[in-house]
């Protein structure tokens, strides 16, 4: 197991994973980083990311208890630090299609997006022509 900076990923690899775990709305600039992890992976490597399951609309979330958690968080934490560090200012409560397109655009095929009863969705992809994801 090794541990980085996503922006200076060690050339120990190929790594058979690679994972973030509801944090990846927090990133200003993701995509460069998944295209440095999309060159760390083995060609049949996974990328995983766990981020929460709302809708990215409001109206359809807010009957879920947990979206209070996540829309709050997203307004006094998670959207300053993605603005601060030059991003769009994402939070948990953008959805998941955004992420998906990233992971589209930096070259990963085969996304599979699954909920879960916790409230979260576990996304993940391997690269474009990889049979893993």
């Amino acid at each position: 197991m090794a541990r980085a900076d996503a922006r200076e990923l060690p050339d120990d690899g190929p790594f058979d994973l690679v994972y973030c775990l509801d944090a990846f709305h927090h990133l200003g600039d993701p995509l460069p980083v998944l295209r440095e992890v999309r060159k760390a992976l083995a060609p049949d490597g996974v990328v995983m990311i766990a981020e929460t399951s709302m809708s990215g609309d409001l109206d359809e979330d807010a009957p879920d208890p947990f979206s209070v958690v996540v829309y709050g968080a997203g307004l006094i934490y998670c959207l300053q630090e993605s603005l601060h560090s030059g991003g769009a200012g994402r939070s948990g409560g953008d959805g998941l299609g955004w992420i998906e397109a990233a992971l589209r655009d930096a070259g990963f095929g085969s996304v599979r997006i699954t909920p879960s009863e916790t409230g979260y969705a576990v996304i993940t992809a391997s690269p474009a022509g990889a049979t893993g994801g």
